[in-house]
């Protein structure tokens, strides 16, 4: 889910407006930053998530879900870079709009 808010009060008719939404502050410009998470299912599947949270213009901020992927590989620092890195390629994230960077780890 791309950029779903993570209130867990919207419906489905609500999730593509704030799609949009939230792909267009990005594309704007607007600073943000970024937290990474890192978690274990009781299966032991590790998944790891990318959350953007972005300041807008009334110093606001609104949180973006980026992405989430499933860690086939060991969860070490290179998987880790290169995921944030893949993920702001792909969204054509300017480096001059991250603010921040916070990683954590929950197994």
């Amino acid at each position: 889910m791309l950029f779903a808010s993570q209130n867990n009060d919207n419906s489905t008719i609500q999730v593509p407006l704030l799609t949009s939404e939230r792909r267009q502050e990005l594309h704007d410009g607007l600073p943000f930053a970024l937290t990474s998470d890192l978690r274990r299912s009781s299966q032991r599947v590790h998944y790891i998530s990318l959350t953007g949270h972005i300041f807008t213009n009334t110093y606001e901020t609104v949180p973006a879900v980026l992405g989430c992927l499933r860690i086939i590989d060991r969860n070490v620092s290179t998987n880790i870079e290169r995921y944030i890195t893949f993920d702001l390629n792909r969204l054509q994230i300017k480096p001059e709009q991250i603010t921040s960077i916070t990683t954590r780890v929950c197994m």
